[in-house]
Parts: structure tokens; sequence; C-alpha cells
């Protein structure tokens, strides 16, 4: 069964079989060719809204679902809105390996492939910052 390598750590982007091996491709980041990025990338990383008033899209409604993508967007979906998620966020350059949201519905939390870090989001899907950053100062550098 073919299956389809992508993210970081997995440079491949074309299917491979059981019995095949891939080398790391140059042109793009972590090595994919710069092809694949100029295509829409779906979404790993998801999270059910709960807070009616918080991530209101376009036309007034909470969204339901939001999404972190490889393409350094966040969408969001509500199905008043069709069957499509709209890009709510964009941070050029990022890659959003995986997303949480608070308890109280109210910020993201977007990993960020590129940075090694978490972007962090408010309600009204604008970038933010929180008390110490998500940085721990017994990390060694490197």
């Amino acid at each position: 069964m073919p299956v389809l390598g992508i993210g970081p750590g997995r440079e491949c982007h074309h299917p491979l079989r059981g019995d095949q091996q891939h080398d790391r491709h140059e042109g793009g980041p972590h090595g994919l060719h710069s092809d694949i990025w100029n295509r829409p990338q779906g979404p790993t990383g998801q999270v059910a809204n709960t807070n009616a008033s918080s991530f209101t899209l376009g036309d007034g409604s909470s969204a339901i679902f939001i999404f972190a993508n490889l393409n350094g967007t966040i969408s969001a979906w509500n199905p008043g809105n069709g069957t499509a998620a709209t890009i709510e966020a964009t941070n050029p350059g990022a890659i959003f390996t995986g997303l949480a949201i608070n308890q109280a519905g109210t910020m993201l939390y977007a990993a960020n492939g590129t940075t090694g870090a978490i972007d962090v989001y408010n309600s009204s899907f604008a970038p933010t910052t929180v008390p110490g950053g998500f940085v721990d100062p017994s990390v060694p550098s490197g």
C-alpha cells in the first residue's frame, strides 16, 4: 500500500511502496521540492471551539472547528458557512504542525515547525503573546 510521507522529518512528498527508499529533496522548507508549497496544505491540527462568543467568522457565527495548516494558515469552519473552512490568520513562512485551544476557548496555540516556537492567537484570530512565552530557561541553547 503506498503511503505519503510529508511533514517535518518526512521529507518525501510522493507515494512510496514498502520496498522503496527516499532521499532528501532539495528546494523548499525541510528539503521538500518548492512546488509542494505552492499548493494548499491540509490541516495538521484541529480543535473544537465550545465558546460561542470566541473566534467569530465573517458572518458573525462562531467557529465550531479550527485548523492549523502546513502552509502557515489558521482556518475555521461553521456549518452556516457551507462545506469549506475559511482562512482566518496567516503567518508567512510558518509550518504549523499542531494546534491547541485553552479551556476557556479564547486562545489558540499553534506549533510552528519553522521557528520551533508556539504561535499564540487570541479569540479574534490575531497574534498575541502570553506571560512566559512558552520559554523554558532551563533548556540549553542550540
